[in-house]
């Protein structure tokens, strides 16, 4: 709304937004916002905290299903492992997984989603 009041003259000629992210780049929030905070910083693509991880058996079609030859250190499902292992107090106040296009999708339109193509570089599908 604020976008909204302070370019109301041009609101009409925005016909969409679009914006591209990093898949393998996520954050957590509690219920108390919808906004980003120090408490669940963001967890980037590059990060390794997982290589310490012993390697997970995965399904036969788990390529065929994520495009993913296999569920390793880089996937963010793996550092929510990690964090489950290595800072349980912290990962036991998040109450929402978001991937950064998922966040920025939840604060324009308040609405909790993940688009499949990133849930799938994940390891999520």
């Amino acid at each position: 709304n604020k976008l909204k009041l302070e370019f109301a003259a041009d609101w009409k000629e925005i016909a969409a937004v679009s914006f591209a992210t990093q898949a393998k780049s996520f954050t957590f929030l509690d219920s108390s916002t919808v906004r980003w905070s120090h408490e669940y910083p963001l967890i980037l693509w590059t990060d390794t905290r997982a290589q310490s991880l012993e390697p997970i058996e995965v399904p036969p079609d788990f390529r065929e299903r994520t495009g993913m030859p296999r569920f390793g250190p880089a996937l963010a499902l793996m550092k929510v492992l990690w964090l489950r292992k290595h800072e349980p107090e912290r990962l036991a106040k998040a109450e929402r997984f978001f991937f950064i296009s998922g966040f920025l999708t939840t604060a324009f339109t308040k609405r909790h989603n993940t688009e499949a193509g990133v849930a799938a570089l994940s390891g999520a599908v």
